[in-house]
């Protein structure tokens, strides 16, 4: 039983270095033809390059060479036309709108962040590094109210059949 005990320990002491080496981020990628060391800059949050959420606030962060500028705007689309976007039926280019742009400049440490609200909807948020060698990244959010309601709606079930239990 004991040696059990051991396998068990052992494989999972291999198995958590492993996979914390493999997960991957927003990819940075250079411009054509530049010559730039992408290990100092890095998306910490969002984690994907789309992603679907209920909840409207939304912290970016990352990490570049201490000093650097890094410009932040989001962009949001009303649906005024009522044609349901979403993340498979993206909005031309000319529907979006600025909602917001702010420069953070990465610290000592070389990390940057910004909290952003976002709206319901499709929500475009585009990252420009001072380093013009960098290719800007652009994160797709899906925000959707129906999520939301959902999750309010199993709340009011779930507290509704609780007096019910006792």
């Amino acid at each position: 039983m004991r040696r059990f005990t051991g396998l068990i320990l052992l494989l999972i002491l291999l198995i958590l270095p492993v996979s914390s080496v493999f997960a991957v981020g927003v990819p940075i990628e250079a411009v054509k033809g530049a010559n730039v060391d992408l290990s100092k800059y890095e998306i910490i949050h969002p984690t994907e390059l789309t992603l679907t959420t209920s909840e409207k606030n939304l912290m970016v962060s990352g990490k570049a060479v201490s000093g650097t500028k890094v410009t932040i705007k989001l962009f949001g689309t009303s649906d005024a036309k009522k044609k349901h976007y979403d993340l498979n039926k993206l909005p031309p280019k000319e529907e979006y709108i600025l909602l917001q742009e702010d420069i953070q400049k990465s610290g000592n440490m070389e990390f940057f962040q910004k909290q952003l609200v976002l709206v319901n909807g499709v929500n475009k948020i585009q990252l420009t590094f001072e380093d013009t060698r960098i290719a800007p990244v652009e994160i797709l959010v899906y925000v959707s109210e129906n999520t939301a309601n959902d999750t309010v709606n199993k709340e009011i079930r779930i507290s509704n059949v609780k007096p019910l239990l006792k």
